[in-house]
């Protein structure tokens, strides 16, 4: 009887667990979210070699535990209406508590952090909606973890997340003269403004409001600090920490829309060029470049293609140490490839120079094709085909000639 009872508190307990095709993460806040990503996750080191590490067991969500518990609570009390005697009735309820201790490594503790943290920042952005207090918090968590990360899929997960709040706030990522997008760093103004912002903004313990002149340069600074991006990556990363802190606690209504513009145009900082960064890349982590690529070419366009050419071409430094001019992985090159193709026109004859990328030479997409085409094995490269029928495309041939003598006097013309 005893048996059968604890089986039927069990049933009722692991009823209200989610279950396996269910995120744990999807009844939580942006709030929760956060405290849980927090308790989690911790950055160590210090710059440029920033670690993103991860506690080895951590807590897992509130709404986790507390449908555990409403579901063992749910059992006891079933359990007892059962029980013919007052006696029966406390063996139930230990045998319940019994079950309780038995999984007690369930309940307070996750033994698979990283994946829960995934979890946790897969949900983020839709709980996080179009409220721009907790959409600084949650893009300052996937900014450490999208640049620092050692996880590819952790780094992906992030670089979605951050996009994805871009799309929310319609930041229009990579839109306009992409040359704005330069390789140098930023006046020394901008800097100190960003020293300014960060020491003058109020913090969440308020404390007594400033001179007027404070306020004044505070604001002047908020102005200034996004004018733009900072070098490095985990200056764009603390200064959106800093603009959110500032934009929590601001108390007056007008500085507040200063912070709040501050705020969105630092997002849209450190979203462009993180990916950015990420393409540049030639590292392992080519899953996390082709994504890159990928939201690259969607937020910016037909636009994009060139100018992904004019960001992915080695520096001097890299071609002196042997590098090729571009990826070395086919699979980046087949994804230009595909980008380059789908081209016609002046877009695709077009080479973008990027101010600071002194010395490098970019292709234009139909040279970037016809140099693929001309330069891959025959019979065993899988972009030598790609990259001839997409330059018949780009330069509107009525049919695709496998022939390379075609694409050899157009490179010769050209040159």
């Amino acid at each position: 009887m005893m048996s059968r009872l604890r089986g039927v508190a069990l049933a009722s307990a692991l009823a209200l667990v989610p279950c396996g095709g269910c995120s744990v993460a999807a009844n939580l806040s942006a709030d929760e979210l956060l405290t849980e990503v927090d308790a989690i996750v911790r950055i160590e080191g210090s710059r440029p070699d920033y670690v993103v590490a991860y506690a080895d067991r951590a807590p897992t969500s509130s709404w986790f535990r507390r449908a555990l518990y409403f579901g063992l609570w749910l059992a006891i009390e079933f359990v007892g209406e059962l029980l013919d005697s007052d006696d029966e009735g406390d063996a139930a309820a230990g045998s319940a508590g019994e079950f309780a201790a038995d999984d007690r490594l369930l309940l307070p503790e996750l033994l698979q952090p990283v994946e829960h943290v995934r979890e946790l920042l897969r949900e983020l952005p839709d709980e996080v909606g179009s409220d721009l207090r907790f959409a600084g918090l949650a893009a300052s968590r996937f900014g450490w973890i999208a640049h620092y990360d050692v996880h590819p899929l952790s780094r992906i997960v992030a670089l979605d997340g951050l996009c994805r709040l871009a799309d929310a706030f319609e930041l229009q990522l990579f839109q306009g003269d992409l040359r704005r997008l330069r390789f140098v760093p930023p006046d020394a103004a901008v800097v100190a403004a960003c020293g300014k912002v960060r020491d003058g903004r109020p913090r969440r313990a308020a404390s007594a409001a400033g001179s007027d002149a404070a306020r004044a340069a505070y604001v002047e600074a908020l102005a200034v600090c996004t004018t733009a991006p900072l070098a490095e990556p985990h200056a764009r990363v603390t200064l959106v920490e800093i603009l959110t802190e500032a934009y929590l606690a601001e108390a007056d209504e007008a500085v507040r829309e200063r912070v709040g513009a501050a705020l969105r145009a630092a997002l849209a900082h450190l979203t462009e060029w993180l990916v950015i960064d990420l393409v540049r890349g030639r590292g392992a982590d080519v899953d996390v470049r082709l994504c890159a690529m990928d939201q690259l070419r969607r937020a910016g366009g037909p636009a994009a293609v060139p100018f992904l050419l004019a960001v992915m071409v080695a520096d001097p430094e890299r071609m002196a140490r042997g590098e090729s001019a571009y990826d070395p992985d086919p699979n980046v090159r087949l994804r230009l490839v595909h980008f380059c193709g789908q081209l016609r026109g002046e877009r695709s004859n077009e080479v973008l120079a990027l101010d600071g990328r002194k010395g490098t030479v970019p292709l234009s997409p139909a040279d970037f094709l016809a140099v693929t085409a001309l330069n891959e094995t025959a019979y065993t490269s899988q972009l030598r085909v790609p990259a001839i029928a997409a330059m018949a495309w780009c330069l509107g041939r009525p049919r695709i000639d496998y022939d390379l003598a075609w694409i050899r006097e157009w490179r010769a013309a050209r040159q």
